[in-house]
């Protein structure tokens, strides 16, 4: 995979968010995965604003440091769409291959479109039965 990030667009379709999954990972803990949610939902730009930051300043150290933030931050969403992105594009800043990293960032920004509106979902889902 030199010089490239090979999209998850490319295998069968898998959901952005997996709410069973999350739930389950969150011990069953409804009320901390709507938290999670609302925080990622707040800050989903700063998180892609970060990624660009870090390719746009050539730093790889501190741009591999950044999307492995990222991974933190929708780790909980089982999110696997998004999760292999990001683990591929981690994996390229280690290698320093900051060309496929911004080759990648129109999909990444797709992925976490793909994953707020999911979660948007979600939170409308539950306010419509409370």
């Amino acid at each position: 995979m030199a010089d490239s990030v090979d999209s998850p667009a490319d295998t069968d379709p898998v959901p952005p968010f997996d709410p069973a999954a999350a739930l389950q990972l969150l011990g069953g803990r409804w009320h901390v995965l709507l938290e999670l949610t609302q925080l990622f939902l707040r800050n989903r730009e700063g998180l892609v604003q970060s990624v660009e930051n870090g390719v746009t300043s050539g730093d790889a150290v501190q741009l591999a440091r950044e999307i492995h933030g990222v991974r933190g931050a929708i780790e909980y969403f089982r999110a696997s769409p998004l999760l292999d992105l990001t683990r591929q594009m981690q994996e390229a800043a280690e290698r320093e291959e900051l060309n496929a990293i911004r080759q990648a960032i129109p999909e990444f920004r797709t992925r976490i479109g793909e994953l707020a509106r999911a979660l948007e979902a979600f939170v409308a889902a539950d306010s419509s039965t409370t």
